[in-house]
Parts: C-alpha cells; structure tokens; sequence
C-alpha cells in the first residue's frame, strides 16, 4: 500500500471517529463534521455558532478565512504528502453573508501539486447550496516532516 493510500485510509476513519480529525487547534474549534474524503479532496460541515459571528450576527470574514485554510489544509494532506506545507497565500471572494445557526457545506481541493508549491481552492456553500465564499491558496513544503500519521 502507498503512503498516499494509507494516508487516506487514516483520513477516512475521521469520518466516523471525529477524536482523530487531525487538524490544528484552532480548527478544531470550528467542529467541523468530515464526510468525504478523496485524495486531493475533502468536503465537511459546520455549524456557524454565535463565538463565529461579527457584530451584527452574520459569519465573520476571519472565520471563513480560516475554514477555507483548513479545509484547503486537509486536502493538501489527503494526497499523501510527507513535508509539512505552509499557506503562502489565501485569495478569499466574499460572496454572501450566513447567518448564526446556519450550517455550511465545504469543499477544499487540490488543483495543482507541484514539488514544492501546492495550489489549493475552496468553496464555501450555505444551507440553499449557495456559494458563500470561495478561496484560493499556494501552500509551500517546509523542511519539516508532518508526522501526523
């Protein structure tokens, strides 16, 4: 088997056992529920929660920065990388509000992995299967090994 198919095998059981969602400790605040994982690819669930609201209750642009590099994060990993990648960028359109309560759908993906340079997207949905948000991002190989698995 594959380093890359091993990796997501380990990817996978975080479906169903969301204690190993491998995430940093940041975004395992947002609580986000996995439920597809493909190399290159992974989609989740969040619900907005009133500590992830501006002001006037709406989505915080802050926080759907982070859930974009999150989920653009975990499909970086799911194609089995060995280094640890850095976000060097992250392009966000802002598209649509969401409201408190509101359960978002994500997609992050790879588009291009190169040796050195990843290039990621994400979009962000709401519950009309409207896009909300979506993000571009080129994540970079640090020296370091990930040993997330």
């Amino acid at each position: 088997m594959t380093k890359e198919k091993i990796i997501l095998e380990k990817m996978r059981a975080m479906i169903s056992n969301p204690e190993l969602v491998v995430a940093s400790p940041v975004g395992k605040w947002l609580k986000a529920k996995i439920y597809s994982i493909d190399s290159g690819s992974i989609r989740a669930k969040v619900v907005i929660r009133k500590e992830m609201t501006n002001p006037v209750g709406k989505l915080h642009g802050g926080v759907i920065a982070l859930i974009a590099d999150e989920a653009i994060g975990g499909a970086v990993l799911s194609t089995g990388v060995d280094m640890f990648y850095v976000t060097v960028n992250l392009s966000i359109d802002y598209l649509q509000g969401a409201d408190l309560g509101d359960e978002l759908t994500i997609h992050g993906k790879v588009i291009r992995k190169g040796t050195k340079i990843i290039n990621g997207e994400c979009y962000i949905y709401n519950n009309e299967n409207v896009i909300i948000a979506k993000a571009t991002s080129n994540l970079v190989a640090t020296r370091h090994s990930h040993n997330l698995f």
